[in-house]
């Protein structure tokens, strides 16, 4: 039954299953979709009710055998609880898939996806380790804080009548190193060194001059006395006539990270797999959108490789027309094949 839950559990999300957890005991297994800790429930919980039904088919023969069958079934059910909550206590700070000595990875799953004739999305999703948020740079750390103040000058009327997003900051920036300075933080970027890549505007196009070439966005809780849940780093490039766009993004407090994207219309998906020169697992996925009249006439095609390197989550974003889409597939694959 157990096993069947699972099944159950993969047809719902095409194929995957659900992170519950960090670390080497929750990774799926690299030829099955299950981690260890799965195969572990499911064994356990199969060998116990093994044991449950032995002792019902076996209660009349006597004391002892079911004194014993007891004993064991009792070492089981125990092995079983103190395996599945240590894992949970140790997930956050044990061993997550490290590839090298100084790198840990972690695969991203295509979680879901939908497609109709007036909107279509998928989802993906990961376990992502928290960062440390507490010493902001001045640049951020000063725009909070005006937005505290401007913030508690409403009234809650004025607050909820207001069509600003209170609490959500944005940062323009001419440089990833402006970038990191403006929030304080080392974020590494693998794509800002390639050579080939043409600089654009955070868009990845250059038709909006207002627009730079790196753009911060922070939500920062304003009750909770600015404290920053999330930051998310987008950056634009340029191949011909292709638009690229390569987002990090940071979380506050360790825990599942859902994101994705959805387009006007109906639009295709396909999924695959694959890894960066580095050796780190990349989800792949493409999205042939077919009626998108206002930016493509109808031929949006886009190739978006989504991966986790410690405690970023990266999404890199390959746009163009469908006529391109073998250019698109392929420029994507070249600059993972660089990182």
């Amino acid at each position: 039954m157990t096993l069947l839950m699972y099944i159950g559990e993969m047809v719902l999300l095409n194929g995957h299953l659900y992170i519950l957890g960090s670390g080497l005991l929750f990774e799926a297994l690299p030829t099955v979709v299950f981690s260890p800790i799965d195969l572990l429930v499911i064994l356990l919980s199969g060998c116990t009710t093994a044991l449950l039904f032995s002792w019902l088919n076996n209660r009349d023969k006597g004391k002892k055998s079911r004194e014993r069958l007891i004993v064991v079934l009792s070492i089981f059910s125990v092995v079983m609880a103190t395996t599945v909550t240590l894992a949970l206590c140790f997930s956050e700070g044990g061993d997550d898939y490290k590839l090298t000595s100084s790198v840990t990875y972690r695969t991203v799953q295509l979680l879901d996806k939908r497609s109709d004739s007036l909107e279509s999305s998928y989802e993906v999703g990961t376990y992502l380790n928290g960062t440390d948020f507490s010493s902001m740079g001045q640049e951020l750390a000063s725009k909070i804080k005006r937005e505290q103040k401007n913030y508690s000058t409403l009234t809650e009327e004025q607050r909820l009548a207001s069509s600003h997003l209170w609490g959500f900051i944005n940062i323009h920036n001419d440089t990833w190193d402006e970038c990191e300075k403006a929030i304080g933080l080392t974020v590494n970027n693998p794509i800002e060194s390639i050579g080939w890549l043409k600089k654009t505007n955070c868009f990845g196009t250059e038709t909006i001059d207002t627009a730079k070439h790196v753009m911060i966005s922070a939500n920062s809780i304003l009750e909770a006395d600015g404290q920053v849940s999330n930051i998310s780093i987008t950056a634009g490039y340029g191949v011909e006539e292709l638009k690229i766009t390569m987002n990090a993004t940071l979380i506050a407090d360790s825990g599942n990270y859902l994101t994705g994207n959805t387009r006007n219309g109906c639009a295709d998906y396909e999924e695959k797999t694959g890894t960066t020169s580095a050796g780190a697992p990349v989800l792949i996925v493409s999205t042939d959108e077919m009626n998108n009249d206002e930016h493509y006439q109808k031929n949006y095609c886009d190739s978006t490789a989504y991966w986790v390197n410690n405690n970023v989550f990266y999404t890199l974003r390959v746009m163009g027309n469908k006529a391109d889409k073998k250019a698109i597939q392929t420029t994507l694959e070249r600059i993972l094949s660089e990182i």
